[in-house]
């Protein structure tokens, strides 16, 4: 390798002929021989005794050979180039005034495939690049500064460590460091005086931490230094005769000004991805709360440009890597993956999962009360009982089964083990953690059952369905008579019977089995989870619902009161308008001229009513998230418009007056259901004006 090397170095090329190096061979082996006696053996057939110590250097990756069929053409030496290269940067390290590498300087002419590199163009690409295996580089300069060789595995740090070196050199010689001081208080204020001041001591003192802060530039040390590098450039670009030292230092610092851009630009796009990563964290901890990778990946920002055109997909995979990978001392990590039973996973921040389970547990409740009460009506009204309105494993059957196929991710979210480890991570109690205590069976290790859970009682909703009857179709004797002129007439009988029974299977009920109505169901079990409790699921935490429905047995206590209530003589009510004989008209103006009164006292005749509830509903409602407080608004309304209901018929007899308004009005506002509504007084007069809404369209 010692002979490739001087054979090199007499030539000044890296690439030559075998033919001519194995001469060269022989010659230095006649010369040398006395001193080195294995050189003899290349006295003679020299060519094929050096072929294969070629070929073993070769194999090292010493050299590169190049052949003509069986026969080695020539030889490539590029490592020894690379090495003397390396070996003058070194030098640099020693004595800063030592000059840039140049093709003159090495006395080897460059192999014909180096490439040429435009620093001004092609540089930061370059520095993009970073190639594997150590190529050689001619950077070329404009004006008339000469070219420098480099190789590019120096690009990455030690190409800039050596420019700084350079800049240090041009500052500790003569009064240059004064010169620089005068001339930078041009381009800052004179409040940034001492921080230039203190930088340029810190290049002289410093070195190593300037190279490091160049690394990861400030506002004011990117200007720093494009200022610097400006003015030194300026100073020996008029020069026609350039020192070596001087064309180093015009060397720097065009080096300088390039890599202080490209890291300047590394650094924007690492806080760009940062903030866009913060913005996705955020994202996932707000509404609706769920998410897939897809909806993930098209966050968007405020102008509509989709996260992943702002952050590099390997990043946005890695990040969302950690987020859902649990910490040493974490029971969940902080964003917890969810795969439901049709193969979709949700992403879900662990701050939110208790309030999302509750938030759709209360709107699944509200929805399968109205899909059961829808169902049940029907098939009543068909002289059908179902197993499932009878019997309470069937209902929990169907009811897990239908909240699987219309609701996945509940069904998924209502695990015992995930909702245990998100209680156990909070510490803060609050109305959430409550509500998610009584959820959880902590002997059982499990979920209480899943119609107290959603607070669906099959007794409750199969009396609400039977309620909404007419008459005829609960009276045991007035069935059977329409069952019995249905036989014998073979038709319908009166315009009151409706289509005979027919066995079919309902959708959602596990037998086909269909029963015949036969009056009143058993006697009612005790209800665990009280319907206005459950209904108040909202994903706020805060306050609470209620239930659109009343309790059963109230219900059906007033279907019999209004079915057997009698007729009340006038005189007995006290109806001043009824005793002396007034029309019907007159009874209607009179109401409605009670209503009219009795919304004026309360609010005066200005203020239209629906204003005002608006007004009042935005002081009494605790909740702040839109949905959740329409919907306990809309549950205090439905709460009303059934107490309203249960005396509409004696309201028609006689007005409401004012005190009669105020005790349903208190007797609404104190149901438990809503105990966590704190601004009483406000409420109260909600209750009241809506009673009054309502009682308008009676």
């Amino acid at each position: 390798m010692a002979i490739l090397r001087g054979y090199a170095s007499k030539t000044k090329q890296i690439t030559f002929k075998f033919p001519q190096f194995a001469q060269f061979v022989r010659h230095y082996a006649e010369g040398h021989q006395a001193q080195h006696a294995a050189l003899r053996a290349f006295l003679e057939d020299t060519e094929a005794k050096l072929s294969p110590v070629l070929e073993e250097l070769a194999e090292a990756d010493k050299c590169t050979l190049e052949f003509d069929g069986l026969e080695i053409k020539s030889i490539t030496i590029s490592g020894f180039l690379v090495e003397k290269i390396r070996a003058v940067y070194k030098l640099i390290e020693e004595n800063p005034d030592v000059p840039f590498p140049t093709e003159e300087s090495l006395g080897l002419a460059l192999p014909a495939n180096v490439t040429t590199v435009n620093i001004k163009t092609e540089f930061v690409k370059w520095l993009q690049a970073q190639p594997q295996e150590p190529e050689i580089l001619r950077l070329s300069f404009p004006e008339d500064i000469m070219s420098i060789v480099v190789t590019t595995d120096l690009l990455d740090r030690k190409l800039l460590e050596y420019s700084v070196l350079k800049i240090r050199a041009y500052l500790s010689t003569g009064h240059n460091v004064g010169y620089a001081q005068q001339k930078l208080r041009e381009a800052f204020t004179a409040l940034k005086d001492q921080v230039v001041q203190s930088m340029l001591r810190e290049i002289v003192s410093r070195p190593g931490q300037v190279v490091e802060n160049l690394l990861r530039p400030t506002e004011f040390g990117f200007s720093f230094w494009a200022h610097l590098a400006s003015l030194i450039l300026k100073e020996f670009k008029v020069k026609t005769d350039k020192l070596p030292q001087e064309f180093g230092y015009c060397h720097a610092c065009y080096l300088i000004g390039l890599y202080n851009v490209y890291f300047k630009g590394l650094v924007q796009r690492e806080q760009e991805v940062e903030s866009t990563l913060k913005e996705v964290e955020a994202k996932i901890a707000g509404e609706p709360f769920y998410f897939t990778a897809s909806d993930i990946y098209s966050f968007a920002d405020d102008k509509g440009v989709p996260v992943s055109k702002r952050c590099p997909p390997d990043k946005l995979q890695e990040f969302i890597g950690k987020l859902t990978t649990a910490g040493k001392d974490e029971l969940l990590p902080e964003v917890v993956k969810v795969r439901t039973s049709n193969k979709k996973e949700f992403y879900i921040h662990r701050s939110v999962i208790l309030r999302l389970t509750l938030s759709k547990a209360f709107a699944a409740a509200r929805e399968y009360k109205k899909q059961y009460s829808a169902e049940w009506f029907e098939e009543l009204g068909n002289f059908r009982r179902l197993p499932i309105m009878v019997k309470d494993d069937i209902f929990i059957a169907d009811l897990k089964k239908r909240m699987a196929r219309e609701d996945p991710l509940l069904d998924a979210l209502l695990n015992f083990e995930l909702l245990y480890l998100a209680r156990k991570g909070l510490v803060i109690e609050d109305e959430v953690t409550r509500r998610i205590d009584a959820i959880l069976d902590l002997k059982k290790q499990a979920l209480i059952p899943l119609d107290q859970l959603l607070g669906l009682d099959r007794k409750e909703l199969f009396a609400e369905a039977r309620l909404k009857l007419p008459v005829w179709k609960t009276i045991p004797l007035l069935k059977f008579l329409v069952n019995f002129l249905d036989r014998i007439l073979g038709g319908p009988s009166a315009g009151v019977r409706e289509r005979p029974a027919r066995k079919r299977r309902r959708a959602g009920s596990s037998e086909s089995a269909v029963e015949e109505i036969d009056g009143e169901e058993g006697s009612s079990a005790k209800v665990l989870v009280d319907m206005q409790e459950l209904a108040s699921f909202n994903p706020e935490g805060e306050g609470g619902g209620v239930a659109e429905l009343s309790r059963g047995e109230d219900a059906r206590a007033e279907a019999r009161a209004e079915r057997g209530s009698r007729p009340v003589a006038a005189e007995e009510r006290g109806d001043p308008a009824a005793s002396s004989g007034a029309t019907s008209k007159e009874r209607v103006a009179a109401y409605r001229s009670a209503i009219v009164g009795l919304k004026e006292a309360l609010i005066g005749k200005d203020v239209p009513i629906d204003v005002k509830l608006k007004e009042l509903a935005e002081k009494w409602n605790p909740l702040v998230a839109v949905k959740a407080k329409q919907d306990l608004i809309e549950d205090v309304n439905s709460f009303v418009r059934d107490a309203v209901r249960r005396i509409r018929r004696s309201l028609l007899i006689k007005p409401p007056d004012l005190a009669r308004v105020k005790n349903l009005s208190a007797q609404v506002a104190s149901n438990e259901a809503f105990a966590q509504i704190k601004r009483k007084e406000e409420f109260s007069l909600y209750i009241e004006l809506y009673m009054i809404k309502v009682l308008g369209k009676v």
